[in-house]
């Protein structure tokens, strides 16, 4: 459940289209900085490593079909990301709120593609 309001659920068309590269790359950087808070040897250091190269391979795609269609294929890493988020989130109860924040933007991000892609 969203405790917090998003700014994508505002964002116009042609707005979000420009931002979203940066909004992942935002993301990105969060999930950084609680992985290094995070000891490498833990289950939820390598879940976060993953979601982190998942949502950098999705930020590349994303750059090269802003003028064109988006399939599943490309969101695909996107969804990835998000599993490996959650695990995480299970994993380690003191990244959850974090995480939850997170999760809730990519999800807010997923719909919008969905309805402009």
């Amino acid at each position: 459940m969203k405790k917090d309001w998003n700014e994508l659920e505002f964002t116009n068309i042609a707005d979000f289209k420009r931002m979203a590269p940066s909004i992942i790359q935002l993301e990105i950087s969060r999930i950084g900085k609680i992985i290094d808070s995070r000891n490498s040897v833990d289950l939820t250091y390598n879940l976060l490593i993953k979601a982190r190269f998942d949502l950098k391979e999705f930020r590349n795609d994303l750059e090269t079909v802003i003028k064109n269609k988006m399939n599943e294929n490309k969101l695909s890493k996107l969804y990835s990301a998000l599993f490996h988020i959650a695990g995480a989130a299970e994993k380690d109860p003191e990244i959850k709120e974090k995480t939850n924040y997170i999760i809730d933007r990519l999800n807010d991000l997923i719909n919008k593609c969905k309805m402009l892609y």
